[in-house]
């Protein structure tokens, strides 16, 4: 019984130190909401808040797959390898017709190597603005680009075993079946989701962890009180 009782109060311990972490995220939930509302900028200047710098720092916002990146896993355009950062850079080179919305030396917002299996690539736009068939292609260029020099070049064999996925992130997209129908066929090995969306899925992550916590004891106040003070923030709309 003893036992028993130990390691019942093990598992409210380890549920209670779970519920804590749950509940730091939750409020950075909040905060990520905010700026989506206020639309934050993707990208500022050094010394302001972007949305660059929030996903850099919060990567598990983008899914479960990113829980594990830390912000030294993401690399800006100056701190890419080199020959990605010319492969990319190459494909703007290409473009016949510059769009307005593209700065001048800056064309991608992030570069994520997740790991020793796979490189993303992260186009991030600013809230409030829509993607269009234009910025998913190009987007599609960049990963294809840095797929085919991974392939054919002799010179970067450490790469040879990396998957290359792109993500973007927008407000929203174009009402364009044309659109519609390339994200679906791009799905392989492009992710398009909304700042919505990306808000919505994480709410819905730790929603479902607070519920499994709750069963480890439901009637226990450490554990009880935390739940039930937590849970109200997430209701944001």
């Amino acid at each position: 019984d003893e036992l028993l009782a130990a390691i019942k109060e093990w598992d409210v311990i380890s549920a209670v130190s779970t519920a804590e972490v749950v509940a730091g995220r939750i409020e950075i939930l909040r905060k990520f909401r905010i700026h989506i509302d206020e639309r934050l900028p993707e990208k500022a200047g050094k010394t302001r808040l972007d949305m660059q710098s929030f996903v850099k720092n919060y990567p598990w916002l983008l899914g479960h797959d990113y829980e594990r990146l830390t912000a030294a896993d993401f690399h800006h355009e100056h701190g890419v390898d080199k020959w990605i950062k010319e492969e990319l850079l190459e494909v703007d080179q290409e473009s016949q017709n510059k769009r307005s919305d593209e700065r001048e030396g800056r064309r991608f917002d992030l570069l994520c190597i997740k790991d020793d299996a796979r490189i993303m690539i992260l186009e991030l736009m600013r809230p409030g603005e829509p993607a269009d068939f234009d910025h998913v292609m190009r987007l599609q260029r960049y990963v294809t680009r840095v797929k085919a020099a991974i392939t054919e070049r002799d010179t970067r064999p450490q790469f040879r075993s990396k998957s290359v996925r792109g993500m973007l992130i927008a407000d929203g997209f174009a009402k364009d079946t044309a659109l519609s129908d390339t994200l679906n066929s791009l799905s392989a090995h492009i992710d398009a989701v909304t700042w919505l969306g990306v808000f919505d899925n994480a709410v819905a992550r730790y929603r479902e962890f607070l519920d499994l916590l709750k069963l480890k004891a439901p009637n226990d106040p450490r554990l009880k009180g935390l739940v039930v003070a937590e849970v109200a923030p997430m209701n944001l709309d």
